[in-house]
């Protein structure tokens, strides 16, 4: 009982954050767009890119994320679906390390001759805390999706022989 109530928490949280990054995703564009029709630059075109590229990256995490908890509910986690779900997630979140990692770098290269480079790495330490999270965000993706995938043979040959 006590693990249907976690589960519906979290499908709970996931609905909320669904509609809190689709309410983000929005006023980014808008404010991009309204910022870019004012000043025309390349700083921003890259901006307003990685912004709606990150945010679709996010929304897709969700969206694997809450048909996972879906089957969870349903007591039938061991699918290929969840497999996939979990390989998606692990794809997407290692992306966005890598699209991270190159508005960094394309930042540091634009910003170059305006900034002393030291203080520049020193100032964007979350940044860069946002690549690692990603990556290790990826890694344990593929580690559950592996995880499940042993679990759902395991689940099969169980069926089999009772």
């Amino acid at each position: 009982m006590e693990h249907k109530l976690a589960a519906k928490t979290l499908n709970f949280l996931l609905n909320i954050l669904w509609f809190i990054v689709i309410a983000s995703f929005v006023t980014s564009v808008g404010f991009g767009i309204a910022t870019l029709s004012l000043t025309i630059s390349l700083k921003g075109i890259v901006g307003v890119l990685f912004f709606v590229i990150a945010h679709l990256i996010i929304l897709k995490i969700i969206w694997e994320l809450r048909k996972i908890i879906k089957t969870v509910l349903k007591k039938e986690p061991f699918t290929d679906q969840n497999i996939t779900g979990f390989k998606n997630i692990g794809i997407f979140a290692i992306f966005m390390a890598f699209l991270t990692l190159l508005r960094d770098i394309f930042n540091i290269f634009v910003d170059y001759p305006k900034i002393n480079l030291l203080a520049y790495l020193g100032e964007g330490y979350q940044s860069r805390m946002g690549i690692f999270m990603f990556l290790i965000l990826g890694c344990m993706a593929f580690v559950l999706s592996e995880i499940f995938s042993v679990a759902k043979s395991i689940k099969e040959e169980n069926d089999l022989t009772v």
